[in-house]
């Protein structure tokens, strides 16, 4: 049940048991005057309600003496005049004075909660009713007086009903502010990471081992020795905007696309248009100009530092540069580097109603400045690869092989604790990435070019629902084209899988367990193969699971792997095996990849002056040294023995280590700062303009016909 206010203006219900009062028998007119003017002066806000004026960023003129203000008690309703009808009006939880021209009421009597009190004089369905019952002449200056405020009916509920009301939306309160903190966080975390992402690129290039050069900018940090350090006024020309007359209609609403700050935010990489445009007479009757597509819009007030790359051609206001790039600068780069150095143009801007930076500072400033191919590539790497810089903020991700590494357990990181809430994944998922998530869309059953067996497939829906996060979890199967069958994902959920065995089990035999316990029982982790007609796979496996066996006895470790081993580990064969490995200098590694016997080759062989190639002052290496260096790491790691099919591998026709030719031109590339992508496009580039050179296809050489065989040979050429 509820009771209508009749009021033909007043569109409130409350509930009926809560009765009625007029406001003057509720309230009562306080006008006590300050005789020295020595109080705090207090603000009134719809946003904020009342608060102490020095809490706040206020610009307006202010009395120079506070005396004949209105003198306010704690618990006081006080009304902004003139702004009653937005909301301004509230109980004061301070002791203060007030403007003149604002009103002040007591209560008569204990009848409110002072916090509901304030709750209800705020409420929607009032503050309609005080902009009804307002007068005056301007719509945006509309006053409610005294005594018509004090016949306004307000509902009275028991002063128990107005303390659990109270008590609730504090509860309410604290847990929305809690979440908005959280999300919060959550938008900082991912704009940090954005943020992480693109200034590793726009101040530091591609090429992480290149020489490097200080810049004296603590905010910059060492750059490339090839890049330069440049003024802005030396990279664009910069050009100021400018408003018509603003009270003269024949100056706006035309054809030309006229810009403001306000018209563009930092997440808007382009600009097509803004909310106003002028004429062909407002344009010519103030000093802005024509902006050719494709500058940089920088808005040098309010805010200091958004930046967007216009579209079309426009102009703008005086709260705009414009950037007119020279021909030997890129502008998706420069939107880039520019959008990260906010803070600091922030910093270098001056003012004191707002902060605004001048056209002459931020011509001076010095920014970054690469060979223009390098700045197209690092603003093309942004865009294509990296794009993950822009939807991150919005908490999306994608999560694929050639992110960097700290980036992908960066993005892992975020997605467990809640601040990433979508990744789009390729197969690393079903490679045991471990992110288990609530909801999981899955449009293919392939890994890679195969398909999918049972096992890669509960491993794949194992992620959700895992007992550490989650009772239960949702697998949505989507055929997002006619390739994927609804009938092949109901093979794969209704096959039985086989009990699994670990890899020691089936992938070792008896006997080459025993070696594994005979070598490391003779102080040996390098062993032939056993026997010699062992496939490259399983030795590889015998020995890792040896580096595994080593490293768990010298830990005292009571793995799966060791269990394994135990039957073929006779009494005082574990003291053996400790004693064999504890004279050694370097101890044994957790990396199952590489062997003692390899990291001490390493170490001596820093410690006798190894070093890696120099390189020159382009950033670039020799092919030779490059190729005297890789041949000295393959002794050091032995690469002929544990490398035999890569690394190490013998050309049998010039006795020579064939692949490494080809590692060395791949690393040159990366070097440079090319990407594997690029690699691999030049290298079928190539193949496509000389197909005579041909290709090796399971052993046999063909001629190059751009086949999917020939792009993705099985083996490489010698």
């Amino acid at each position: 049940m509820s009771t209508n206010l009749f009021n033909p203006s007043d569109k409130r219900s409350y509930p009926s048991r809560w009765p009625l009062y007029r406001g003057k028998q509720l309230f009562r007119v306080i006008d006590e005057r300050s005789e020295d003017g020595t109080e705090e002066l207090l603000s009134v806000s719809h946003i904020t309600g009342i608060t102490p004026r020095s809490q706040k960023n206020v610009t307006m003129f202010q009395a120079e003496s506070l005396v004949g203000y209105k003198l306010c008690q704690i618990g006081d309703i006080v009304a902004n005049t003139m702004w009653t009808w937005q909301g301004a009006i509230g109980v004061s939880d301070y002791t203060g004075v007030v403007s003149p021209a604002y009103n002040v009421y007591r209560q008569n009597g204990d009848i409110f909660n002072p916090r509901f009190l304030d709750m209800l004089l705020r409420e929607r369905g009032l503050i309609d009713v005080y902009h009804s019952l307002s007068t005056g002449i301007r719509p945006s200056r509309l006053r409610l007086y005294p005594d018509v405020f004090l016949t306004i009916r307000f509902p009275v509920p028991a002063r128990d009903e107005q303390n659990h009301i109270v008590h609730y939306l504090d509860w309410k309160a604290s847990d929305i502010n809690r979440l908005i903190a959280i999300k919060r966080q959550q938008i900082l975390s991912l704009n940090v990471l954005k943020s992480d992402i693109v200034k590793k690129l726009v101040f530091h290039g591609l090429n992480d081992s290149c020489p490097k050069m200080g810049t004296n900018f603590e905010w910059i940090g060492d750059i490339p020795r090839h890049w330069q350090m440049k003024p802005l006024k030396r990279m664009f020309k910069i050009i100021s905007g400018a408003t018509p007359q603003s009270g003269n209609p024949a100056y706006w609403d035309g054809d030309i696309v006229w810009i403001t700050p306000a018209d563009y935010k930092t997440q808007d990489k382009y600009i097509l248009g803004g909310a106003r445009s002028i004429t062909e007479a407002g344009y010519s009757t103030c000093s802005t100009s024509m902006i050719p597509r494709g500058s940089i819009i920088f808005s040098k007030r309010a805010p200091v530092g958004t930046v967007a790359i216009n579209h079309v051609d426009l102009c703008t206001n005086q709260g705009c540069l414009s950037c007119i790039p020279n021909s030997d600068v890129s502008v998706e780069y420069y939107y880039y580097l520019m959008s990260i150095f906010t803070d600091i143009f922030e910093m270098h801007a001056s003012g004191t109603t707002f902060k605004e930076i001048s056209a002459t500072t931020f011509g001076n400033m010095k920014l970054p400045f690469p060979p223009l191919e390098e700045q197209e590539i690092i603003a093309s790497t942004i865009d294509s690869r990296y794009f993950l810089a822009e939807i991150i903020t919005k908490g999306v991700a994608y999560h694929i092989g050639y992110l960097p590494s700290a980036i992908r357990m960066r993005i892992e990181e975020l997605f467990r604790d809640g601040s990433i809430t979508t990744i789009f994944c390729t197969i690393t998922l079903v490679e045991g990435v471990n992110m288990p998530a609530d909801n999981l869309f899955i449009t293919n059953y392939k890994k890679g070019y195969a398909y999918m067996d049972a096992v890669d497939f509960r491993n794949l829906i194992g992620r959700v629902g895992r007992i550490e996060y989650n009772l239960y979890g949702n697998v949505f199967l989507v055929c997002m084209n006619e390739k994927v069958k609804e009938e092949k994902f109901e093979e794969l959920l209704k096959e039985k899988v086989p009990a699994q065995k670990l890899s020691i089990e089936s992938g070792l035999t008896n006997t080459q367990k025993r070696s594994v316990v005979d070598a490391l029982r003779e102080g040996k982790i390098a062993f032939d193969k056993h026997p010699k007609n062992q496939s490259e796979e399983s030795y590889t496996l015998m020995r890792k699971f040896a580096l595994i066996l080593l490293r768990d006895i010298t830990k005292d470790r009571n793995s799966l792997v060791y269990k394994e081993f135990v039957p073929f580990l006779k009494e005082g064969d574990e003291y053996l095996i400790k004693a064999n490995f504890e004279h050694k200098a370097t101890k044994p590694d957790d990396d199952i990849n590489v062997s003692v016997d390899q990291t001490e080759n390493l170490t001596t062989a820093i410690a006798r002056g190894m070093s890696y190639p120099r390189l020159d002052i382009n950033g670039n290496v020799n092919y030779d040294d490059l190729m005297d260096f890789l041949e000295r790491m393959c002794r050091v790691f032995k690469w002929e023995k544990y490398e035999r099919q890569t690394l190490g591998r013998v050309s049998k026709k010039t006795g020579k280590h064939g692949m490494l030719r080809w590692y060395a031109v791949i690393l040159i590339q990366w070097i440079q700062g090319t990407g594997l992508s690029h690699i691999m496009n030049k290298a079928i580039e190539f193949k496509q303009n000389n197909p005579e050179s041909g290709v090796k296809v399971n052993g046999k050489q063909e001629r190059y016909n751009d086949s999917r065989d020939h792009r993705m040979p099985t083996k490489p050429m010698n």
